[in-house]
């Protein structure tokens, strides 16, 4: 199956938008994990899984401040040409 880009996504942000479905792909997974140590009461696991999970989300934070900064300069560079 062949994805299709979003009409609104921007070529121009295409890597950004990759990291961002692979991080979301990790959360799934490390959230499967996190039930699964929950499940059979595996303490150390669920806090393994939780500072996974904590870490990812850090980072989608940090990417995401990246992409709007690169579009507000964008935007201020456009505004001058």
């Amino acid at each position: 199956m062949t994805q299709r880009p979003l009409p609104h996504a921007n070529p121009d942000y295409s890597q950004f938008n990759e990291y961002f479905m692979e991080l979301a792909w990790l959360l799934i997974a490390k959230a499967e994990l996190f039930g699964l140590h929950a499940s059979i009461g595996d303490h150390a696991g669920c806090e393994y899984d939780i500072r996974g999970l904590i870490a990812i989300v850090r980072s989608a934070a940090g990417s995401m401040k990246d992409l709007k900064d690169l579009k507000a300069q964008k935007e201020i560079a456009n505004e001058f040409t």
